[in-house]
């Protein structure tokens, strides 16, 4: 079941030159430093198939292979990166901006998924219920 198709956009360190335009756009991110997740990650395949269909390479400076580590290194100011707007929002706090891209949509989507032949229990059927409110909450916002 999706629950989201949530936007892929741009976070940047705080003050960084690029936040004074009210529009960021790729050609904005030329020869930027940029940080990514190693290609392991499917983040990283939806990320880097949408930029390879719009023909933008990014200049990936460093490679992290984990999503812990990428955020650590955002609030640093180690550089820039592609990340989900809604569900990495919260981590950001002073530090980092996130914003869209103008000229280039890149889309996640978020399922739930329920095994197959085993009834729900109603805790399950809850915590189901809660999640898809959570989503739809989180649909609104953006």
């Amino acid at each position: 079941e999706r629950l989201m198709q949530e936007p892929i956009g741009l976070a940047l360190p705080a003050g960084h030159r690029l936040l004074q335009k009210e529009k960021i756009y790729l050609h904005d991110l030329a020869g930027e430093e940029m940080i990514s997740l190693n290609p392991e990650w499917e983040l990283y395949g939806v990320t880097a198939r949408a930029l390879e269909a719009v023909s933008f390479t990014p200049r990936i400076t460093t490679w992290v292979d984990n999503p812990n580590l990428l955020r650590d290194l955002l609030r640093m100011g180690m550089g820039l990166a592609f990340v989900p707007l809604v569900s990495w929002r919260t981590f950001a706090g002073n530090e980092v901006v996130f914003r869209p891209l103008a000229d280039c949509t890149i889309r996640r989507g978020i399922y739930l998924v329920q095994r197959q032949g085993a009834e729900p229990t109603q805790t399950l059927l809850e915590c189901m219920k809660g999640i898809r409110v959570f989503f739809e909450k989180q649909e609104k916002i953006i």
